[in-house]
């Protein structure tokens, strides 16, 4: 998303079952939902989810600049069944 909030779309792939003969479509028109605002309501979704991500990664990003103590850093498969936990210095 740009400064305004208006997403960058490379580019739009349909999803099997979201042509206007598929299922989903004919499901949502049943509810009375037109094709139109089921993909605007899934497109809204979207975004809904990427600003709450967004704010996720900021706190974080603040937390392990300011190494805080006592929070459970993430983890991070290494493959091997071996996990490594980050710590303020990067992953060990």
């Amino acid at each position: 998303m740009d400064s305004r909030g208006r997403p960058f779309v490379l580019e739009i792939n349909t999803v099997p079952g979201m042509t206007e003969t598929s299922l989903l479509p004919m499901a949502a028109q049943a509810a009375h939902l037109s094709y139109e605002s089921l993909v605007e309501a899934i497109l809204q979704s979207a975004i809904e989810r990427a600003e709450v991500f967004e704010k996720e990664r900021v706190q974080r990003e603040k937390a392990y600049s300011k190494g805080e103590k006592g929070r459970s850093w993430p983890t991070q498969a290494t493959g091997k069944g071996r996990v490594s936990a980050r710590s303020g210095n990067g992953w060990v």
